[in-house]
């Protein structure tokens, strides 16, 4: 299972969000990358929720020029964006992400398991201690089944508790427009906890036996994740005291953004004004 599990690793894709220049188009002119850009725009704005920039927009990476799916990264090392990037790990592959972490956490888990039957029947008979890297395994294994259990990543984990989240929620579907709004969640709020159970399925799969053997990966696309329903009511209930219209979408990233505060317990909220210049304030 660990060379198994290792293999998996090595030889699945990496999870690489697509840069325009990868689309092989027919030329790179403005207008091309213009229409692009919509259309990526128009995926995000069907979404119940996204995690966005100050201006409503979804977060832009400069560097592939893409707008990033929510949980996605860049990679310093690779200089790509990847789908729920966790960390980078030269011994195992390089990038763990999406595609690679459940794989990734089957293969230091079954390497745990060797270490203690090796430690357990061989400790006894030669006297020797366990090394360093044995002990250091353990806890390393222990706070990945840890991320999992909270539906978080090595990235998300880091100043967990002063973490916030910026999101544009859709809280009205109309014929005249799609009504959004930004608002922002409290520190610590974690959007994409699901409890602990949906938690574990949705990284390791939803069939139990699919949980111990690297045949199949995560469930989903890893372009967009299940939010955490009774949060999501309450931005949408407080997305609702704004009218905010989704009239149409270009990549002009020009706004200007009002923050209000809410008595959500949840949330605080910013809101705006789909026009075609872009996303500017409304007062109503």
């Amino acid at each position: 299972m660990v060379t198994l599990s290792f293999m998996r690793i090595v030889f699945t894709p990496p999870g690489y969000v697509p840069r325009f220049k990868d689309l092989k188009l027919s030329s790179s002119n403005d207008i091309e990358l213009r229409t692009h850009i919509m259309n990526q725009m128009k995926t995000f704005c069907l979404y119940d929720a996204y995690v966005c920039e100050n201006d409503g927009f979804p977060r832009w990476c400069a560097v592939c020029e893409i707008y990033k799916p929510d949980r996605a990264h860049h990679c310093s090392e690779t200089g790509r964006c990847v789908l729920k990037l966790d960390h980078f790990c030269p011994w195992v592959g390089g990038v763990i992400g999406f595609t690679r972490y459940k794989f990734f956490v089957l293969f230091i888990f079954y390497v745990t398991l060797i270490c203690v039957f090796v430690i357990c029947s061989c400790a006894p008979l030669t006297g020797e201690y366990p090394s360093f890297f044995t002990l250091f395994l353990g806890p390393f294994t222990s706070i990945h089944i840890f991320y999992i259990l909270r539906n978080t990543t090595t990235i998300e984990s880091i100043n967990f508790h002063a973490r916030f989240y910026l999101l544009n929620v859709l809280y009205d579907n109309e014929r005249s427009g799609l009504k959004r709004a930004n608002v922002t969640t409290n520190p610590g709020c974690h959007p994409w906890d699901l409890g602990w159970k949906r938690n574990w399925c949705s990284v390791m799969g939803k069939n139990w036996w699919c949980w111990f053997f690297p045949f199949t990966g995560s469930p989903g696309d890893g372009y967009h994740f299940d939010y955490n329903v009774i949060l999501l009511d309450e931005l949408k209930i407080v997305a609702k005291q704004y009218k905010t219209t989704c009239k149409q979408l270009l990549p002009d990233r020009s706004t200007i953004s009002l923050n209000l505060q809410s008595e959500c317990s949840g949330v605080n909220s910013q809101h705006g004004l789909w026009t075609d210049n872009g996303l500017t304030s409304t007062n109503s």
